[in-house]
């Protein structure tokens, strides 16, 4: 199947269709995600891609500038929040370019080094990553607190 698809990065005009995607797979609040989105947007610490197949949005990710290391004077780090592909959709590298564009972006603003959270059990996430040069290097853990 060859679907010729867009990259774009999100204005005003893309934010009904990122919450429509992020609607569809996970549960969200759709109100405070639109807000959210509609913020990030207009934030030089933030992007947010989307990729569309005709003008629908099929693919997202969404990157953050943070500081890290405050002992040391703080860095900035790259931090990859989101990245998702329709079902559908996947295979066609999509997943890649949104990636290489988002590391092109992390260059041009300073950013040395930039880590992602995925979870243990995604071995397809966890290969695309390796592939984009990325390297597993820290373990991180977690304690769910009792609500009271």
């Amino acid at each position: 199947m060859s679907t010729s698809y867009s990259v774009v990065k999100v204005g005003p005009k893309e934010v009904r269709g990122v919450v429509d995607l992020l609607k569809r797979v996970f549960d969200i609040n759709e109100v405070r995600t639109f807000k959210l989105v509609d913020s990030r947007i207009s934030s030089d610490r933030h992007l947010i891609m989307v990729a569309k197949v005709e003008n629908n949005v099929v693919g997202i990710i969404e990157c953050s500038i943070l500081k890290y290391n405050i002992l040391s004077g703080g860095v900035d780090r790259g931090v990859i929040h989101t990245l998702y592909v329709e079902p559908e959709y996947r295979g066609l590298g999509i997943a890649g370019r949104l990636m290489t564009t988002s590391r092109f972006w992390f260059s041009s603003q300073g950013v040395d080094w930039v880590i992602s959270d995925v979870n243990m059990d995604q071995e397809a996430l966890t290969n695309l990553f390796e592939k984009q040069g990325f390297d597993k290097y820290q373990v991180k853990m977690r304690l769910v607190l009792p609500k009271e």
